[in-house]
């Protein structure tokens, strides 16, 4: 997946902590890349886990819920009953449906919509976490100190004590049952090739990682308050009961590096020092958030994560930055900061904005011989070696040659394009992103790398951007005579429709790398990407020629997989 969320989201999902304080598991990463999140069952029960969620975005502040309510079921030809929970924060809504299909429709007459002078943002999205409330009755059915016994390492970690090839084979006997799964769905949508398909032909060995310790480049840890009602900064872990939640120490992570750990507990020790109470998201008070940290090669960024409050002062924020970029922290902590953010935010549908406090603005990642600025909010795989592995994988089923031009949807901050056109003989690279700031990283990186002449990047969104693609491309490439390769790496929850329709359309696409992080999520961009044509998916279909999962989180019980789709 992980930006991970970013890409997180942006791209991984771009759902941080939602107004009910929604971590949807002990890791908070925004990637939702190695997360364990509830029991799905438990969740349905709830209300909350259906895949069958819809996200508005740009709403008017000043509609209300009961508003919102009728115009959907106005707009929709719903009953009420049919509409299950709407959850509204400003200009964010999330919906539950009961079916795919009335998803899908909710997404296709929403999107672009004028609402109150806004015109609205529709799209699919992974279930949702279960929402934490108190409990409804004295009766606890979880036995005393289950979640007490469970640290952060078992809630982040789940397989940290497996010996790694034994992990690898869960790994892929998981992919194996998953695929097979995918199989029956596609002779359900009618796929023509499905019947000569075959788990075996079909699925490769998954390609281990390079590191599976202290593997993670970047985490986000909560501000909060431990067993014993102390200040912690950690992970959340175990059920969340009476109205309140505990946060774990990170000590026994194994993904997390030393010099990681020792930064948190540095800002564990600055936090209890100021006095100022972590914030509590039932009763919405306190101040300090979140501190992010992303650790490459020899730099090191900090983002703290405070909310909004009159304790917000520039005496907090210099003490801070004086702290973490003081020359002591070297010789003394034993840690390297390089830079240094301040973020204020109060509920998920806020604007995400960082302020720099000091040091430099950027920090700086080399893979496949390429170098990459990484800017606070921009998305980067959160494990640097295990991301090589990747993007090799990638260039081997791409298959290109001095007649291909790589089109990279999703392109976030061009990583993928860029090692791949520094790798291999290509025409280039056309990268597509709808978030600026990250397009603005990856011509710079593009530039950074000698490639700026080859790769070239499109801020938009993906389908409107292959409109203009041919005013885009490198110079002396003629579109009509090219080999357009597609590169996929969406976030978990996966393409809009109408993109995949899009993709379908486009006659000289013949091949399509799709990378995903949820493949269980993304389950029916690959059925839609080969289904038959119909009114619905005009174009010839794509079919499945493999899959090829890649370990990015090793113990835990996620796997990237790498499928190429030809046509």
């Amino acid at each position: 997946m992980d930006v991970d969320e970013v890409k997180e989201d942006v791209r991984e999902e771009n759902e941080k902590q939602e107004q009910l304080g929604e971590e949807e598991s002990a890791d908070v990463d925004g990637d939702g890349d190695d997360g364990e999140g509830e029991d799905q069952s438990s969740q349905q029960q709830h209300g909350e886990g259906s895949e069958f969620r819809v996200q508005l975005q740009n709403l008017s502040p000043y509609i209300s819920h009961k508003q919102l309510r009728n115009m959907l079921l106005k707009k929709l030809d719903m009953t009420p009953k049919n509409l299950k929970k709407i959850r509204l924060m400003r200009d964010t809504a999330y919906i539950n449906f009961d079916t795919e299909e009335s998803a899908d429709n909710a997404v296709n007459v929403l999107n672009g919509l004028t609402l109150k002078n806004k015109q609205v943002i529709a799209k699919r999205i992974g279930a949702a976490p279960l929402v934490r409330k108190p409990a409804r009755t004295t009766v606890h059915t979880q036995s005393k100190g289950e979640t007490e016994n469970k640290n952060a390492r078992d809630t982040v970690t789940p397989l940290w004590n497996m010996p790694y090839e034994e992990q690898l084979k869960m790994k892929h006997n998981d992919a194996e049952t998953l695929t097979s799964s995918l199989l029956k769905q596609f002779k359900q949508a009618g796929v023509s090739s499905a019947n000569s398909y075959s788990v075996r032909d079909l699925l490769h060995p998954v390609r281990p990682s390079p590191k599976n310790v202290a593997y993670r480049n970047k985490c986000e840890f909560t501000v909060g308050r431990d067993s014993n009602g102390d200040v912690c900064v950690g992970f959340v872990g175990g059920r969340f009961n009476h109205g309140k939640h505990t946060v774990q120490p990170i000590v026994d992570c194994t993904n997390i590096s030393n010099a990681m750990k020792r930064v948190v507990a540095a800002f564990q020790d600055f936090v209890i020092e100021s006095k100022l109470a972590p914030f509590d998201e039932f009763n919405r008070v306190g101040f300090w958030k979140m501190l992010t940290v992303r650790e490459f090669s020899f730099d090191l960024m900090i983002i703290a994560t405070a909310t909004k409050s009159e304790m917000d002062t520039p005496t907090v924020r210099k003490a801070l930055a004086d702290r973490f970029l003081s020359l002591s922290t070297l010789t003394q902590d034993e840690f390297r900061v390089t830079s240094v953010y301040w973020q204020t935010l109060e509920h998920a549908s806020d604007p995400v904005v960082y302020d720099h406090l000091g040091g430099a603005p950027y920090v700086y990642e080399t893979m496949l011989d390429c170098r990459f600025r990484v800017s606070p909010a921009a998305f980067f795989q959160t494990n640097s070696s295990a991301a090589e592995v990747l993007y090799r994988t990638i260039g081997e089923v791409a298959q290109l040659d001095d007649q291909s031009l790589l089109l990279d949807i999703c392109c976030g901050t061009g990583t993928i394009g860029i090692c791949l056109a520094k790798s291999q003989k290509t025409l280039g690279c056309v990268g597509v992103e709808i978030i600026k700031e990250a397009v603005e990283d990856a011509r710079i990186n593009a530039q950074a790398n000698k490639l700026d002449n080859v790769c070239r990047f499109i801020c938009g969104r993906a389908e409107e951007a292959f409109n203009v693609l041919k005013y885009s491309l490198p110079a002396g490439v003629d579109l009509d005579k090219t080999k357009l390769v597609g590169v996929l790496d969406p976030p978990r929850a996966g393409l809009h429709a109408k993109l995949v329709n899009s993709l379908r359309k486009m006659t000289t696409l013949k091949r399509i790398v799709y990378v995903s992080c949820e493949p269980r999520l993304a389950m029916k961009n690959f059925i839609d990407l080969a289904r038959p044509e119909s009114n619905r998916f005009d174009g010839d279909p794509f079919v499945l020629k493999s899959i090829t999962p890649v370990d990015m989180f090793p113990q835990t019980t996620h796997c990237e997989w790498v499928l190429l789709f030809e046509r």
